[in-house]
C-alpha cells in the first residue's frame, strides 16, 4: 500500500526473512522517516547509512538522510514491517516529483510482480568486445596505458 501527497510519500515495507542484505543505494530527492512496526531480534535486522550500522525500535521513528549510502539486511527467522514516510526535497519541482511518484509507483508494481518481466532478447555474453577496445580502449589511448 503506497499514497502521495505535495510533500511526501508512504509505503508499508516489508523485508522477508532470511533475505540478507539489500543492495546498497542513495537518493537525493528525499529523506525518510521510518517506524518500526515489528522489528524481529538479532544481529541480522539493521540498517546501514554512511557507515553507521543501527537497529529500528517498534513504535519508535528514525530519520534517515538517503543522499549517504545505505542499505538494510534481515537475516533472522522473521518478517521486518517497517512504515517509510518520504519527504521530498523542498527543491523539487511540481514535475519533478510526479516523475518521481510514477518512478516509485513503478517500482512498487515490479515488486509487487504486477509488471512482468521478459526474457532477454540477446546474450551479451555472445559479443564481448575485444581486449583493448571499448572503455579500456578509450583510455589506454588517452593514457597510453594498456
Amino acid at each position: 500500500m503506497t499514497a502521495t501527497n505535495n510533500n511526501m510519500f508512504w509505503k508499508f515495507n516489508n523485508k522477508d526473512m532470511r533475505t540478507g542484505k539489500l543492495p546498497t543505494d542513495f537518493d537525493l530527492s528525499s529523506t525518510k522517516k521510518e517506524k518500526g512496526l515489528k522489528i524481529p531480534e538479532g544481529e541480522g535486522v539493521w540498517m546501514d547509512v554512511a557507515g553507521e550500522r543501527r537497529k529500528w525500535e517498534e513504535g519508535k521513528v528514525v530519520t534517515i538522510n538517503t543522499s549517504f549510502v545505505h542499505s538494510t539486511s534481515n537475516k533472522s527467522s522473521e518478517d521486518r514491517y517497517v512504515l517509510i514516510i518520504d519527504f521530498w526535497h523542498p527543491g523539487l519541482t511540481p514535475v519533478e516529483r510526479k516523475c518521481l511518484e510514477y518512478v516509485y509507483d513503478l517500482r512498487n508494481k515490479f515488486e509487487r510482480g504486477e509488471i512482468p518481466v521478459r526474457e532477454l532478447r540477446k546474450s551479451y555474453n555472445d559479443n564481448r568486445e575485444p581486449e583493448g577496445k571499448g572503455v579500456k580502449g578509450i583510455w589506454g589511448a588517452l593514457t597510453g596505458k594498456k
